[in-house]
């Protein structure tokens, strides 16, 4: 367990190290923390040891790239279809990829758990839309009034 959450640890800060602000092209503070807290899920819902980690990030980091592509690339001239043909070729690929280093269990849950990590961000967001939520800036802490320290 020690080891989990050290690996979570130091991924999710490599991560952050990655994407600083200021970069042109690089996500802000908010995608940041998203992507930290993906890593931080799937690391856990896989539960991947040290060894495996170094072999499974830069394999998915490779998916997400060649996924992403493909959307952008054709998204509003491709049929429908062919476009949901073209991610399941290319999930199928990588599960063959996720299954040198996790095994063909272990592969097929990448998929089922990166899909339910987007659903719970995207019930969170319709959520604080729904209640209205707006990002407020920090306030400076108030002083306590009446306080004594008890004896």
């Amino acid at each position: 367990m020690k080891k989990i959450i050290t690996l979570t640890l130091g991924v999710a800060s490599f991560v952050a190290v990655l994407a600083q602000p200021g970069r042109p092209g690089k996500p802000g503070p908010g995608v940041q923390r998203l992507e930290a807290m993906h890593v931080a899920y799937l690391t856990r819902e896989l539960a991947l040891t040290p060894e495996e980690a170094q072999q499974f990030w830069p394999v998915y980091e490779k998916y997400k790239k060649e996924l992403k592509a493909s959307f952008n690339s054709n998204a509003g001239q491709q049929d429908p279809l062919d476009r949901q043909q073209k991610m399941l070729d290319i999930r199928k690929k990588y599960r063959e990829e996720f299954a040198k280093s996790l095994g063909k269990e272990r592969a097929n849950k990448v998929f089922n758990s990166a899909d339910h990590f987007r659903t719970m961000v995207k019930h969170a967001a319709e959520k604080r839309r729904k209640n209205g939520y707006q990002q407020r800036p920090p306030q400076k802490p108030q002083p306590r009034k009446n306080w004594a320290p008890q004896e």
